[in-house]
């Protein structure tokens, strides 16, 4: 009888064990239907908010505010694209075409392109362009080629003959250089010079000396083609370029020649041979060119009287170090 209370205590500790394990699933048990009404309660919000933001949508002053879709420029009216594309610059035009097939259709419409030629180009100049074009292999004989052709060939003109005449100011170039680079400016038209040369020639660039080099000369060799060359621009427009050009046409050049000798009356010899300068600044040489013959003269180049001849952009003179002291 002495071994009772002791499996009585056994017993005790395996119930007291068992209500435990028993209590701590019933808690479980109620925090997870805890757990989920509360998530039921947040479903529910949810929803409801979402059927007054539908019902609000639904409203008219809803729909007032609501933004508009945006409008493509293809789901334009086949006039209204035309307009707007005959707005735009030539370049804006050929990156518009690159987009779609339909954009391109309307931006290689041969009436707005002959209009762009007829605005860049005057009649004389498109005489030239269609007798340049019927000998050449990659134009097609539309107007778009014609402009495509005459503004590439202008561009690359440009770009050639900027390295043979980017020289710092006061610093004299041989007039064989200027006319090597005046030939890769041939046939260049005065819109062409505007858009190509005289809206770059402001800018100056810095040697690997550390100096800067001036665009004027290739500015005047510009204006020599544009001036001199049949079919010559008159000064009237050619003064109009420079005035949208800022302060291209206050640069000052000058230009030295040395003249052969004249024959004087009936004596069997000539006289010794003369110099003769032009300077001043791009206006003044525009304005007085036609009297002077000045643009005849540089066009023309070394040839019967004139014997030799220099080109200069005048600028600014550096300081000495010993004018400041």
């Amino acid at each position: 009888m002495q071994g009772l209370p002791f499996f009585r205590s056994i017993g005790l500790l395996v119930s007291k064990k068992v209500k435990k394990k028993k209590s701590k699933n019933r808690r479980a048990f109620v925090r997870s239907i805890k757990g989920t009404k509360a998530d039921t309660a947040l479903v529910v919000r949810s929803r409801c908010r979402e059927a007054c933001v539908d019902e609000k949508r639904k409203s008219p002053k809803a729909r007032a505010r609501r933004p508009v879709d945006a409008m493509s420029l293809e789901s334009l009216p086949l006039e209204c694209q035309r307009n707007v594309l005959e707005r735009l610059h030539w370049r804006d035009v050929c990156a518009v075409s690159s987009c779609s097939r339909a954009l391109r259709a309307v931006a290689s419409d041969e009436h707005d392109w002959r209009g762009r030629c007829e605005r860049r180009f005057t009649s004389a100049e498109l005489e030239r362009l269609a007798s340049a074009a019927s000998g050449s292999t990659s134009d097609d004989g539309t107007w778009r080629s014609r402009f495509r052709c005459a503004v590439a060939r202008a561009r690359d003109g440009a770009r050639a003959a900027a390295p043979l005449l980017a020289v710092p100011d006061n610093q004299r170039v041989h007039f064989r250089q200027f006319e090597r680079a005046l030939e890769h400016l041939r046939g260049m038209s005065l819109r062409c010079f505007e858009e190509f040369i005289a809206s770059a020639s402001l800018a100056r660039t810095a040697t690997g000396d550390g100096r800067h080099t001036s665009s004027t000369l290739l500015a005047l060799a510009g204006l020599t083609e544009c001036l001199a060359r049949a079919p010559a621009a008159s000064a009237d427009e050619a003064l109009e370029v420079l005035s949208r050009c800022g302060g291209l046409g206050e640069k000052r050049v000058r230009l030295q020649m040395w003249v052969l000798g004249r024959l004087e009356g009936s004596a069997p010899f000539r006289l010794r041979d003369d110099t003769a300068v032009h300077a001043g600044t791009l206006r003044e040489l525009v304005a007085t060119g036609t009297t002077s013959r000045v643009w005849d003269i540089m066009l023309r180049g070394i040839k019967h009287e004139v014997r030799d001849m220099e080109v200069e952009s005048v600028g600014p003179k550096p300081e000495s170090f010993w004018g400041n002291l």
